[in-house]
């Protein structure tokens, strides 16, 4: 019985330990929540793991210009390399649709990959359980109980601006409705929600283990 215990403890913990690493080195935390393994950082290459270079898009102008190009691009809040290097990167939808993203083993989570998720927390008590516990505006900190580290890093708009940083952390999913990319947003002041919006917005990844 001991050896059984013993055995289920690293196992977990492995998880808990476990890592990833993209196609130009980065290398994320990983954890086990219920019946699935997340990253517990956000997505931050710059390659498609066939090694295709993804567009950084600075100017706001062109980054307007996406819906109709259709094309996968990136920013970071505020072109601020600081700020990348603490949130991450902000891709639009068509970086997902690609399909070509994720390492080997990993992809980007379907919108029943985020249910399952808040099912398993709770619907009301998911957002507190998955967000930091600091950086939050008006004491909206989280928990962090199960270390998915959700951070407050705000999201690109379909004008090319950068909002939300400090109030929300908004994550696409694989999943759309064909003219609307599906994501779901942690926010200082409401539950972890679902939303529909603009493909061309910038949101964070967090890639799910197959």
């Amino acid at each position: 019985m001991k050896l059984i215990i013993t055995f289920l403890f690293l196992l977990a913990t492995s998880f808990l330990n476990a890592q990833v690493t993209d196609i130009d080195g980065n290398t994320y935390k990983t954890v086990k929540i219920g019946e699935q393994v997340w990253m517990s950082e956000n997505l931050k290459t710059t390659r498609f793991t066939n090694g295709d270079s993804i567009p950084f898009v600075l100017d706001r102008w062109d980054w307007r210009m996406l819906e109709k190009n259709e094309t996968p691009d990136y920013g970071f809040y505020d072109d601020d390399s600081l700020k990348e290097g603490q949130y991450g990167k902000l891709y639009n939808y068509y970086v997902v649709s690609n399909g070509n993203i994720a390492p080997e083993g990993w992809r980007v989570p379907t919108s029943e990959d985020w249910e399952q998720l808040i099912r398993h927390l709770g619907k009301y008590e998911a957002a507190e359980k998955l967000k930091s516990t600091s950086g939050w505006h008006e004491e909206g900190n989280g928990t962090d109980e199960v270390g998915f580290n959700g951070l407050p890093g705000g999201f690109r708009d379909i004008d090319g601006s950068y909002r939300g940083l400090g109030e929300h952390g908004a994550f696409l999913s694989s999943s759309d409705n064909q003219s609307m990319a599906i994501s779901y947003t942690l926010s200082y002041n409401r539950n972890l929600s679902k939303g529909y919006g603009a493909k061309r917005a910038g949101r964070y990844i967090r890639l799910i283990k197959n």
